[in-house]
């Protein structure tokens, strides 16, 4: 009876090694899944601060299109202005 239970015994301990084993295994691929999530994690917060980076410069550079276009335009009206003086001046003569 007691060499049965010595095998049962061995048996259970065999059992709970090669489920330690296991959970080892599991414990790493989870680890290995963690860090890979990780590193994704980092290369999209990467991209995303690059775009952040470049939709602020298109902006500023809109921002200065819109400026400068304002005083293009505003110059173009004062040579307007004063074409309209040079003909009435002349058509005055």
């Amino acid at each position: 009876m007691e060499e049965r239970w010595d095998k049962v015994l061995v048996g259970i301990e065999a059992a709970v090694k090669l489920i330690l084993r296991e959970q080892d295994g599991v414990k790493k691929e989870i680890t290995g899944v963690k860090n890979e999530m990780d590193r994704r994690f980092n290369e999209h917060d990467q991209i995303l601060t690059g775009l952040e980076g470049t939709m602020a410069l298109i902006l500023r550079e809109q921002i200065w299109v819109k400026e400068e276009s304002a005083d293009h335009s505003r110059r173009f009206d004062k040579v307007e202005e004063l074409l309209v003086q040079i003909v009435n001046n002349l058509a005055s003569k």
